[in-house]
């Protein structure tokens, strides 16, 4: 009788395979949407993560501020104001927005949350602007009303 040896994955390969496991399962693979911004990918992916549908990023024309509403699926509800203010901000802070108390807004209505907060990283030049307006503005002080 010969004697048969059966080898089966060490260790390592097993707790490789798990790791992967586990990625897959608690970071699932998200893809950018067509037209999608860096930023409104990140918080889509912060907020997916921790149970929520993101129903809309949205980065305003006119201020450095992102508006974005969500609708809370999986997550657990929390009807504390303070709690939920907490909670979001930590949540915007893994997504690699650091925020002060007053640069957000949070508001809550049955399963929606609308978030807004300042966002400094804004392509758009506002202190060029004031400059330019109070520019247009000297140009029009000696004028007769």
């Amino acid at each position: 009788m010969k004697r048969t040896i059966i080898t089966s994955p060490s260790a390592e390969d097993d707790e490789e395979w798990d790791q992967q496991d586990a990625i897959e399962v608690y970071h699932p693979q998200f893809d950018a949407l067509p037209g999608e911004t860096s930023v409104a990918f990140n918080l889509r992916y912060a907020f997916a993560s921790a149970g929520y549908w993101v129903s809309s990023v949205e980065e305003v024309k006119t201020h450095p501020v992102l508006v974005a509403r969500f609708v809370r699926r999986d997550a657990e509800p929390i009807n504390d104001q303070k709690l939920l203010f907490r909670h979001i901000r930590d949540l915007l802070r893994g997504a690699g927005f650091p925020l002060r108390r007053d640069e957000l807004t949070v508001s809550q209505t049955g399963h929606r949350v609308l978030v807004a907060f300042q966002w400094h990283d804004s392509p758009v030049d506002y202190q060029a602007a004031l400059r330019q307006a109070d520019g247009d503005a000297a140009e029009f002080e000696g004028m007769p009303l």
